[in-house]
């Protein structure tokens, strides 16, 4: 196989931070709000989080799938969804603080998509 080089190591420390935040967030979720829907992500971050952890193989390319799916194009069209919502109103109801965390996620899925794929490298094994 292989292992996972993080050549930025702020990088790698900014996105162990990040999914161990995002999985407080819903472990906290879970138990305040009853939401059973979010063990799959719950799943889902624990796995990343190995694999970044343990540098394996496989991080650069889970990585890059998951914040193209989950953060970009799930945040993007909450973000649509709220201007086509803002639309139909006549923009009488319009608060940017609606906007700021989908609008902060956006960036930061953008983030993680483009510093994996700069800065995580592959070393194969002999």
């Amino acid at each position: 196989m292989g292992k996972a080089i993080f050549e930025n190591k702020n990088y790698y420390y900014f996105l162990i931070l990040f999914l161990i935040l995002l999985l407080s967030n819903n472990v906290y979720k879970i138990f305040v709000e009853f939401d059973f829907g979010l063990l799959l992500p719950i799943a889902l971050q624990i796995f990343i989080l190995t694999l970044v952890l343990l540098h394996h193989f496989f991080t650069k390319i889970v990585l890059k799938i998951w914040s193209s799916i989950f953060l970009i194009i799930a945040y993007l069209m909450q973000i649509i969804g709220k201007i086509l919502k803002d639309i139909s109103v006549d923009f009488q109801e319009f608060d940017v603080k609606t906007y700021l965390f989908s609008v902060l996620m956006l960036l930061l899925g953008i983030i993680i998509f483009f510093y994996s794929q700069d800065t995580i490298t592959i070393k194969k094994e002999e």
